[in-house]
């Protein structure tokens, strides 16, 4: 595994030899295969059987052993409820290429306060390494904003954050008064910001 530490952290690259690409699939089959297990020891359990009886989703013992095996082959139909046509195979050379595609592209998710998943930090946690400890999801967006400017060096971002002030652009649902209880917030997050920025390119970019 080679990391490559981008002036942007957000924009850091993680590359993987065809070792790591094999672990790294094994790892997504284990995952995949510990959740359908628990998925199954719920099925069978005869007191949620009994909790969906009386909630009117009554589902036989039969049933329930049948969605258990079609769920650890990963042959079932959604839709239909029937065994269908993908493999895990087919699933797990799919997620790989997603995640390693992932791993070369930017964080997007929760990480930088977008309301999702981030697959980037998803993928990094199965590989066991995080590109981004310690850092807050308010100052990842932080960060992420301040490199939007085109050809922001991290010198720039730094002093940037350090320096951070909030402009109020007048708005009709949200009178000024009320938008500068958060510019307090807004200033600590920017300068932890910095602060957490400074201290990456110290230690990764060996002060660029």
């Amino acid at each position: 595994m080679n990391i490559v530490w981008a002036q942007n952290p957000l924009l850091t690259v993680v590359e993987l030899d065809e070792h790591d690409r094999r672990w790294f699939r094994e790892r997504l089959r284990s995952l995949f295969l510990e959740e359908c297990i628990s998925s199954a020891h719920l099925d069978l359990d005869s007191k949620w059987r009994e909790h969906l009886a009386s909630r009117g989703l009554v589902t036989s013992l039969e049933g329930s052993v049948a969605a258990a095996i079609c769920s650890l082959r990963y042959e079932y139909s959604v839709c239909g409820g029937e065994c269908g046509g993908t493999t895990l195979e087919t699933v797990l050379d799919d997620d790989l290429d997603l995640y390693v595609s992932e791993l070369k592209g930017e964080h997007d998710g929760d990480c930088v306060c977008v309301p999702c998943t981030c697959s980037k930090c998803y993928a990094e946690r199965v590989l066991g390494i995080d590109t981004l400890p310690g850092l807050g999801k308010h100052e990842a967006h932080k960060i992420r904003s301040a490199f939007s400017r085109e050809g922001a060096t991290i010198d720039d971002v730094v002093r940037r954050l350090a320096e951070f002030e909030p402009v109020y652009k007048h708005s009709p649902t949200w009178p000024e008064e009320e938008w500068r209880k958060s510019v307090p917030r807004w200033k600590e997050e920017a300068r932890r910001a910095s602060v957490w920025l400074e201290t990456y390119r110290k230690e990764r970019l060996s002060g660029a």
